[in-house]
C-alpha cells in the first residue's frame, strides 16, 4: 500500500524534480522518523518488542520519559537516548520538510510542486485513491468507493488545535490527507505519548464503532486536513456493504485505541508481580520439587502470594464463574501462599480474566506465580505476555517455544538425567536464540532450586570475567572471597583467560579448587601455555599443551552441559563479530576464547573460524544483562594504560601493548553494563606472567575485599 508521501515522492520524479536514489533516502528518514519513541526503539533495533511493552507499563505507572525508564533498567544508554531523540526530532516532518532539511530542494523550489500536487489530489479520481489506501475501505469497488466519497467532508485544523479530548462524544471517522495528529492520554498530571499518525491514516473508528466517548485526545501538529465520515452516514455503508463490515472488524485488532484499551488492561495488573513455572508433563517424579520452588517464591515474597495452578487434571466442562467464585475471599495473615486450582483446558481468555479479578479483589496479593504443564502449548506461549519472569523446566524440546521466549524474562531448564538431554540442548541453540539454556541437576537439588527462585523473583546475579592472560590468575584470589561470604552466582561469562575461571566455577568447582588446579596445572607447571613455543612460523606457540590440560581438567563435557551457564566469548575472525561459543566441547569453547591470532593456533567451531574474544568484547558484561541478570559483577583484568608506562621495547613487550590498547577500547565500550566492578592493581604484571601467580591470587583477594561492602549493599537492596 503506498502512502501519500510515496505518492507525492513518485510525482515528483514524474516531474524531474527529484531522482529515485533521493526519494529512496527521504522516505527511509520519513519512515524511521513517524514513529512513537517505542516503535522507533524498535526499527533501529535497540529494544525488543517485549522490552518496549515492559517500559510502557512502567511509564503508565512512573509517569516518566519512555527514555528515562530505559536508562533505569538499563536497556538503553544515556547516548542512546539522545541519539534517538535526535531522530525522533524530526517525526512531524512531512516529505517536503525531509527534502529540504537533507538540501535535496530549497523552501522555494518546493512550495509551487506542493500545491500543484495539493491541487490535483482534490480531483475525485485522487480522492478514490486516497481511500483505497486506507485498509479499512481496501476491499470495496471503485463504485463503492465513489458512494463514500461523496459523504466525506473537509475540515482544516491549525497547529496544536485539538480534534478531540478524552470524554469528548464520538462523531466522526477521521482520516487525514495531509499533515500529521498526534494522539495521547492522560495519565496523572502527565500526557503519555501513545501514537503519531500521519497523511491516510485513519482514527477515531474504535469509539465511533462502539459508541463509546474518547478515551484518547487527538491534536493537530502544524496544519493538517481531514476527511471526516459521520456516524450516521458509516452505519449506512456498514449494513450495505458487508465486506465493509468485516474490514472493520480487522482494523479493530490494530487500531490505536485497541492499544489504548491494553494499555488500560496491563494496568489493571501491572502492580502484580507475576511469574509463571512451566514443566513438562512426563516429569512426574519433580512435582516436589516444583512444590518447593512455589514455597521458596512465597517465603521471600513481601505480602500475598497466589497460586494460580493451571496443571489439574483435564475437565470437560467447566464455568468461568465458578472458577472466579473460587477466589480467596478473605486471608489469614499468617498463611502467605493461597492456591486456586484451575482446570488444564482452560481458555486463554477465562485465564486472563482470572488474572483481573485477582487484581480487584480486596487481598491485594503482591504477586501470582502461574502454574503450567506442558499440556497446553497455546495456554502457555500465550500467558507469556503477563509475566514478568518464567521458568521451564523440560525434558525436550518445547515446540513453538522459540517464537515466545525472552532470553531477559524467560529461562529454560533441561532435566539433567532426561533421555538425549544434550543433543535437545543443541537442537534448542539452533532453533532459537537461546544460547545457552541452563541445566537442571537432581543431584544438586537444592542449589538448582535456589537459582529458579532467584531468577523468578528478579534476584539473579552474574559474574563476567575478564581476559587479560596471566593477570587473570586473580580471579583465584577473588572467588576465595566470595566463597567466604557466601556469595553464589547463577550465570558467569568469560574472556579469553577469564573464560577458564568461568568454566572452571561453571561446572561446580570450590574456589580452593580452582586455586589448586590452576597452580598446578598452569601458573607453575610444565604444561603452562606459554611454555609451548612453535618452531613454524605460523604461530609463536602450538598450543597443543594447553588444549591437553583443558582436556584433562574437563573431559568430554558439552559447553552446554556445565552447572551454572556459561558464556564465553570468542571474537570470528571472518567477519570481527561476538561470537558465544557453544554447541561444542567445553574445553573448546575455552582454549578458543584465549587464540590469540598469530600467537596461538585458532579453531574452526559450528563452521566459524573463532579466536581471541577480548578483540570484541574482554569484560563480558554485556551478555549477562541480556540473558537477565538483575545484578552484574564484573572482574576487569585489563590495565590501565595512562598509569602503566612502557619499560621496554622488546617483542613480546610490544605484542602485549598492541593487545591492551585494543582491549582497553572494546571495555569502555561495555563498562555501563556493569553494577559493580573489581579492578585488581595488575599493572606490574604482563600478559604472560603466569610465574607470578601466587602474588596475582593475594592481589585478586585484596580488590575483592575493598569492593565487598558494595557488593553487599546491592546483594541486599536486590533480595529486598
Amino acid at each position: 500500500m503506498s502512502s501519500k508521501n510515496e505518492v507525492f515522492g513518485q510525482f515528483l520524479i514524474r516531474n524531474q524534480v527529484i531522482t529515485e536514489k533521493q526519494l529512496d533516502e527521504a522516505l527511509k528518514i520519513q519512515k524511521d522518523t513517524g514513529l512513537s519513541f517505542g516503535e522507533l526503539c524498535m526499527a533501529k533495533e535497540a529494544l525488543t518488542e517485549t522490552q518496549v511493552k515492559k517500559i510502557l507499563r512502567q511509564q503508565w505507572q512512573q509517569h516518566k520519559h519512555f527514555g528515562e525508564i530505559a536508562i533505569e533498567l538499563k536497556l538503553l544508554t544515556q547516548e542512546q537516548v539522545d541519539q534517538l531523540l535526535k531522530i525522533q526530532e524530526l517525526f512531524h516532518s512531512p516529505l517536503g520538510r525531509v527534502l529540504t532539511n537533507q538540501n535535496i530542494l530549497t523552501q522555494t523550489e518546493l512550495e509551487p510542486w506542493l500545491q500543484q500536487f495539493k491541487d490535483e489530489c482534490n480531483s475525485d479520481k485522487d480522492v478514490l485513491a486516497a481511500l483505497k489506501n486506507v485498509d479499512l475501505f481496501s476491499g470495496l469497488s471503485t463504485n463503492e468507493l465513489a458512494k463514500i466519497s461523496f459523504a466525506l467532508d473537509i475540515k482544516t485544523y491549525e497547529n496544536e488545535e485539538i480534534i478531540y479530548k478524552e470524554g469528548d462524544p464520538s462523531h466522526y471517522l477521521y482520516l487525514i490527507q495531509s499533515g500529521t495528529v498526534e494522539i495521547t492520554m492522560q495519565s496523572g498530571d502527565d500526557r503519555l505519548d501513545v501514537n503519531v499518525l500521519i497523511d491516510w491514516n485513519n482514527f477515531g473508528l474504535y469509539s465511533l464503532l462502539n459508541r463509546k466517548p474518547h478515551v484518547e485526545q487527538a491534536k493537530a501538529i502544524g496544519q493538517v486536513n481531514v476527511w471526516r465520515l459521520s456516524w450516521e452516514d458509516l452505519h449506512e455503508f456498514l449494513y450495505e456493504y458487508p465486506s465493509l463490515s468485516v474490514m472493520a472488524l480487522k482494523h479493530l485488532s490494530g487500531n490505536i485505541e485497541d492499544i489504548v484499551f491494553s494499555f488500560c488492561d496491563e494496568e489493571e495488573i501491572s502492580d502484580l508481580y507475576m511469574t509463571a513455572l512451566v514443566y513438562s508433563e512426563q516429569l512426574n517424579d519433580i512435582k516436589d520439587n516444583i512444590s518447593s520452588i512455589i514455597n521458596g517464591i512465597a517465603e521471600k515474597t513481601s505480602g500475598k502470594t497466589l497460586l494460580l495452578s493451571c496443571a489439574e487434571e483435564s475437565q470437560t466442562n467447566y464455568s468461568k464463574q465458578d472458577v472466579l467464585n473460587q477466589l480467596p475471599k478473605s486471608m489469614n495473615d499468617d498463611i502467605q501462599l493461597e492456591c486456586l486450582a484451575l482446570p488444564k483446558n482452560i481458555k486463554v481468555d477465562d485465564l486472563k480474566e482470572v488474572i483481573r479479578s485477582v487484581q480487584k479483589s480486596q487481598n491485594r496479593f503482591s504477586s501470582v506465580i502461574i502454574l503450567l504443564s506442558t499440556h497446553s502449548i497455546d495456554l502457555v506461549l500465550n500467558i507469556l505476555e503477563f509475566t514478568q519472569k518464567s521458568a521451564f523446566i523440560l525434558d525436550g524440546y518445547f515446540p513453538k517455544i522459540e517464537d515466545a521466549i525472552n532470553p531477559q524474562n524467560d529461562r529454560i531448564y533441561f532435566v539433567q538425567e532426561s533421555p538425549d538431554c544434550i543433543a535437545n540442548i543443541d537442537d534448542l541453540a539452533i532453533k532459537s536464540n537461546i544460547i545457552v539454556p541452563s541445566m537442571y541437576y537432581l543431584d544438586d537439588i537444592n542449589r538448582t532450586n535456589s537459582g529458579i527462585i532467584r531468577w523468578l523473583l528478579g534476584r539473579t546475579i552474574g559474574l563476567a570475567f575478564g581476559g587479560g592472560g596471566a593477570r587473570t590468575m586473580v580471579n583465584a584470589g577473588i572467588l576465595e572471597v566470595f566463597d567466604e561470604n557466601d556469595i553464589t552466582f547463577d550465570l558467569v561469562s568469560g574472556t579469553s583467560g577469564g573464560a577458564l575461571f568461568g568454566a572452571l566455577y561453571a561446572i561446580g568447582l570450590t574456589a580452593a579448587e580452582i586455586k589448586e588446579s590452576v597452580s598446578k596445572s598452569i601458573a607453575f607447571g610444565k604444561d603452562s601455555p606459554a611454555n609451548d613455543y612453535s618452531l613454524t612460523l605460523k604461530t609463536i606457540i602450538k598450543g597443543k599443551k594447553y588444549k591437553k590440560l583443558l582436556r584433562r581438567v574437563f573431559g568430554d563435557k558439552s559447553s552446554c552441559s556445565t552447572r551454572i551457564p556459561l558464556y564465553s566469548i570468542a571474537t570470528d575472525i571472518n567477519n570481527g563479530k561476538e561470537v558465544i561459543v557453544n554447541r561444542c566441547q567445553l574445553w573448546e569453547s575455552v582454549y578458543v576464547s584465549s587464540a590469540i591470532p598469530g600467537y596461538s593456533p585458532l579453531i574452526n567451531i559450528n563452521g566459524k573460524l573463532l579466536g581471541e574474544g577480548g578483540l570484541v568484547n574482554n569484560v563480558p558484561s554485556t551478555v549477562l544483562k541480556k540473558s537477565g541478570a538483575d545484578l552484574v559483577i564484573s572482574v576487569n583484568c585489563s590495565p590501565d594504560l595512562r598509569h602503566t608506562p612502557v619499560t621496554s621495547t622488546s617483542l613480546p613487550a610490544m605484542f602485549g601493548r598492541s593487545l591492551d590498547i585494543l582491549i582497553q577500547q572494546s571495555v569502555q565500550l561495555r563498562s555501563h553494563y556493569t553494577d559493580v566492578e573489581i579492578r585488581p592493581d595488575i599493572r606490574s604484571y604482563g600478559l604472560f606472567d603466569f610465574k607470578k601467580g601466587m602474588e596475582m591470587f593475594d592481589i585478586g583477594r585484596t580488590a575483592a575485599e575493598e569492593m565487598l561492602p558494595e557488593i553487599k549493599e546491592k546483594i541486599g537492596k536486590l533480595n529486598r
